[in-house]
């Protein structure tokens, strides 16, 4: 075996010279001279060093740290073999197998140690027979620490020991021999004591390895556990997305359906003036082409004559209101044209919408309706009335036709005082005023009163006119006519007495008492109608009770009024629904019996009572209303909502007068009134279920609540759920509104009642608490405490976590909305109270309800008031600061209708300057709360610092919290709600102008008489 570890030295000397003569630098570099090929090649010694380790040294093979061979030695070939398949450089698939496993185990330990590392006797077949192999791996950390020299040294055997030969041996064969068999015996101890030691440090190290494959094979299920988990949330989260995808998916084709469908051209832009979609009616109006998405609105050839198209839009950008313009079109047609800002989610500024609705027709009608007057007015003069015509400011008369006036004395001057000489004195005031309003607000003029007629005596009429107005829309002149209507107001003189004397019978009936014949017209009517209906009796007189009744009870009354005609003796209960005056149904509990003798018609009496608030505190379980969802929305959709049905109002009370002769347009009127009354409603509904509505609370005490719901809720819960009150005997007052807290009530009931299919105890209790904990999360102070206790079947800790959460139910389907208690919880929150829920399956549930206590005198719940006569003439002052033109000029109109003097301001800064002028003349500041710039609070507080004795009257069509945003709290002002009726606005100036001194001091008290609002209505018309 060759012995590398020795050093050779080789020196090289020049010709000539011998090693005597060798200096220094005999030595390096040395060079070597080899001919081969005829040819004369030098290398360097350190070149030549390597060629001859490389063939006359153990063949060897550098490694990498993957096990890859990235040199060979000559004569390494021998120990390699080359496998069919695909190629590799993988050193352990290239050597035998035999020598695989030595190999793989000092490849390890050396990248382990950094240490050299040699395994001995590996055997392997080489070339048809059997070599033991010495495996030698060495790193190279000063080289390339990432690589590994790898030998393979054939070990030589010593040759088996032979048979002597016989005879005698030769002494030195006999001395030699032993010391072969030592030697041989040595190296075979010192052979196995090392595989020994090798072995012990392989087993060693096969047992750390094997941990380590334990401890990587418990982090490798771990994080398969993790990577499972990970999975399913991973997939309930994809889910969840593929959800709203197909729900977005479903929105946007819904979006594109209304807008494919829709009649009205619309056109969306952003705050660019950009065009980002548009119906397709805009597409003639606007010359459109799918490319113009994205274009500026500037850049647009419509076919509408208005030059101002886009600097209205950027008018209504910059200040984010909308605006209205009346524009024709070049083809001759009318759109009324609204810019509408509209908002992103989070509150921002997103864009315009602009809106063009034809009207044309609308134009054409108003064209045929001054055309129909003029005719009107020429029949008019045909027939027996007084026609008369006056210049446009009302100074000169004109003309004055027909006998039933005294004939116009041509000695006096025509001035106003014209017609005062005909009236009556004790008429000549009102007749005044109401021609003065008509003369201002260039309105309809209808006033009745008492004038002298061609005889000379004072007769009863009616006198009508109306404003002429030229093409620039001034007033040309009035054309008016006066009818004699004595003969009408004596038989409604007549009827009146007759109707006071049968009504003392029954005045203080609280009942309905209806007469009906067969066919259901209504022969008598009991004043309490008026009461619960808002009908006059007269109104109901002659006509169909079916013309009021829900369209769904009428079959079952049409049954229950023959099944008492043909049984004389007995009487029989029926509910149904009857419109309300005002537009909304009510629910009444009738019962009927056959009048004795109807004469010649068969007559049935009938009374009513009127089960409304108990109905609907029965229905309150399955009423659906909006809630967060439409959160940030809520409060601007009111504002403009409330502005629109405000006008819609006080317009149906000034066209109702003009309608009346009309039975087809007055009923169309009254469903209008019905319309915006129900409007108003829904707008309310949204507000109550998502907090917002404003509240009216009051001092009241809660067992008086309770006690007079007992009876309610006893027959709501029916006769198998047991109802026990304990009500503390010196309970606080609070502060709530008692309709919201009633509502929680009923809700809780009829929670408790589902709770309880098979029958229970349902425990109402109240109790004075003080001081809060952290299980209550009350602050600490006085309560009381409502406790809401069923025997049911209770809920489980689940069903608790989203028991207050909206449209949550555990009812079947169509047997809740899942708004019971999400209700409770928004009254509770805004009454400034807490809930409490504690219950376990089949232990039956427990609410607790704190609510503040307040100090002061508790009043009684007062049931529903005669507030039909209400002090709404008056002569005071009102400055009127209003930002929505619509809604200031019919307010004012109303106002003036009301005796007021009103002053108009579009903006806090314009009503501040009027009150500069009138110095301290004002008796009411009526102003909305919300407006740009200046906003109410603000020009009330401005106003009162100089002004002290100012009263002031706040409006809104903005939620509640939105006007306390505004610095407005309800209950400490008069404030008056948007939409409101022109008998609500009545009552609430009278109100605000009527409160005590204490928040206005020095203040005089106002004069007026006191007038039916209804009237008030007809002088302003």
């Amino acid at each position: 075996m060759t012995d590398f570890s020795r050093t050779v030295s080789i020196q090289v000397f020049e010709p000539g010279r011998g090693p005597q003569d060798a200096g220094p630098s005999a030595l390096g570099p040395p060079a070597v001279e080899e001919l081969g090929g005829g040819e004369r090649q030098t290398f360097s010694l350190d070149r030549l060093h390597g060629r001859l380790r490389e063939r006359f040294a153990a063949p060897s093979v550098i490694v990498d740290g993957a096990y890859r061979a990235v040199h060979l030695s000559e004569g390494v070939g021998r120990y390699l073999r080359l496998r069919h398949g695909e190629a590799t450089w993988d050193v352990l698939r290239l050597v035998p197998a035999s020598l695989r496993c030595g190999l793989h185990w000092a490849l390890g330990r050396a990248a382990r140690t950094g240490c050299g590392v040699q395994v001995h006797r590996l055997w392997v077949k080489l070339e048809g027979k059997q070599c033991s192999i010495t495996l030698r791996v060495r790193r190279a950390p000063d080289l390339a620490p990432d690589l590994f020299l790898v030998t393979f040294e054939e070990e030589e055997l010593l040759p088996p020991l032979q048979a002597l030969p016989a005879g005698p041996l030769p002494t030195n064969r006999l001395t030699a021999e032993p010391d072969l068999v030592r030697v041989h015996r040595h190296d075979l101890v010192e052979q196995y004591e090392a595989s020994v030691e090798e072995l012990k440090e392989s087993n060693e190290e096969l047992q750390t390895i094997n941990e380590e494959l334990r401890s990587i094979a418990e982090e490798v299920e771990a994080g398969r556990e993790e990577l499972q988990s990970v999975n399913e949330e991973l997939s309930a989260v994809n889910q969840g997305l593929k959800d709203k995808v197909k729900e977005l998916i479903k929105l946007n084709a819904d979006l594109q359906s209304l807008m494919a469908a829709t009649q009205i051209a619309t056109i969306f832009l952003d705050c660019e003036l950009r065009i980002l979609r548009y119906t397709p009616a805009a597409v003639a109006l606007f010359n459109l082409i799918p490319a113009d998405v994205g274009r500026p609105l500037m850049n647009l050839r419509h076919r509408l004559t208005c030059e101002s198209l886009a600097a209205d839009a950027k008018l209504s950008l910059e200040r984010r209101t909308s605006i209205e313009r009346e524009v024709p079109s070049i083809e001759g047609c009318w759109y009324l044209t609204r810019f509408l800002p509209y908002h992103s989610p989070d509150g921002r500024l997103a864009g315009l919408a602009i809106t063009l609705v034809d009207i044309t027709e609308r134009k054409a009608a108003e064209e045929a309706l001054r055309q129909s007057e003029g005719r009107y007015r020429a029949l008019v003069t045909a027939g027996g009335n007084a026609v008369w015509r006056m210049d446009g400011d009302g100074k000169a008369l004109l003309t004055l036709e027909g006998g039933i006036l005294a004939p116009h004395d041509p000695g006096h001057p025509p001035d106003r005082a014209w017609l005062l000489r005909y009236v009556h004195p004790e008429d000549r005031q009102s007749t005044l005023e109401a021609w003065l309003h008509a003369l201002a607000t260039r309105n309809v003029y209808n006033h009745d009163h008492r004038s002298l007629s061609a005889r000379g005596e004072y007769r009863h009429v009616h006198s009508r006119a109306v404003p002429l107005l030229d093409a620039q829309g001034h007033v040309r002149e009035w054309v008016g006519t006066t009818t004699d209507i004595d003969a009408l107001k004596h038989a409604e003189a007549e009827r009146h007495r007759r109707e006071e004397w049968f009504g003392s019978l029954i005045q203080n009936a609280s009942d309905l008492i209806t007469v009906i014949n067969a066919e259901g017209l209504v022969r008598f009517q009991s004043p309490s109608v008026e009461r619960t209906l808002g009908y006059g009796p007269a109104d109901l007189l002659g006509r169909s009770i079916f013309e009021f009744l829900h369209p769904e009870d009428a079959l079952r009354v049409r049954a229950a009024i023959r099944w008492v005609r043909s049984h004389s003796a007995a009487s029989t209960p029926v509910e149904c629904r009857f419109y309300h005056r005002e537009g909304y149904w009510r629910v009444l509990q009738a019962i009927g019996r056959k009048m004795p003798d109807g004469g010649s018609e068969s007559l049935l009496a009938i009374n009513s009572r009127d089960v409304t608030a108990q109905k609907q505190l029965e229905a309150q379980l399955h009423q659906a209303q909006k809630m967060e969802a439409f959160g940030q929305l809520a409060g601007g959709v009111a504002h403009d909502f409330n502005n629109l049905l405000s006008v819609i109002f006080g317009h149906a009370a000034l066209l109702a007068p003009a309608l009346a002769f009309d039975q087809s347009q007055a009923q169309s009127l009254a469903e209008i009134r019905g319309a915006a009354e129900r409007a108003a409603a829904l707008t309310r509904q949204l507000l109550a279920f998502s907090r917002r509505q404003v509240l009216e609370p009051k001092v009241v005490d809660l067992n008086a609540i309770l006690s007079e719901a007992e009876a309610m809720l006893r027959r709501l819960i029916g006769e198998d759920v047991l109802l026990v009150t304990r009500l503390e005997t010196r309970l606080r007052p609070v502060r709530v509104d008692p309709g919201q807290i009633a509502q929680v009530i009923v809700n809780l009931a009829v929670n408790a009642r589902d709770a309880m299919p098979r029958g229970g105890t349902l425990v109402l209790e109240t109790r004075n608490v003080d001081g809060g904990t952290p299980q209550t999360a009350i602050r600490p102070g006085r309560h009381v405490l409502l406790t809401v206790t069923d025997t049911g079947c209770g809920m489980n800790p689940e069903v608790q976590a989203r028991a207050f959460e909206p449209f949550f139910t555990t009812k079947g389907e169509g047997k809740g909305t899942g708004l019971g208690l999400a209700v409770v919880h928004g009254i509770v929150q805004q009454s400034g109270g807490r809930i409490r829920l504690e219950s376990r399956p089949g232990a039956g549930t427990t609410f607790q309800i704190y609510l503040p206590a307040v100090r002061g005198t508790a009043t009684r719940p007062s049931g529903n008031q005669d507030l039909t006569v209400v002090p709404v003439q008056g002569r005071e002052t009102i400055l009127l600061a209003e930002d929505e033109d619509a809604v200031r000029e019919i307010t004012a109109q109303l106002l003036e209708a009301f005796g007021y003097k009103v002053l108009k301001a579009s903006s806090g800064e314009e009503a501040l300057r009027l009150a500069e002028r009138q110095h301290g003349q004002i008796h009411l500041l009526m102003t909305d709360v919300v407006m740009p710039g200046m906003g109410g609070r603000e020009l009330a507080d401005l106003l009162r610092a100089r002004e002290p004795q100012l009263k002031v009257l706040f409006q809104s069509g903005y939620t509640d919290d939105a006007v306390v945003r505004y610095g407005v709290v309800h209950a400490e002002v008069t404030f008056l709600q948007k939409p409101f009726t022109p008998q609500a606005l009545a009552e609430k100036v009278r109100q605000a102008l009527d409160q005590p001194q204490a928040n206005a001091p020095g203040m005089a008290r106002p004069f007026g008489e006191r007038v039916c609002p209804d009237e008030a209505i007809n002088r302003l018309e």
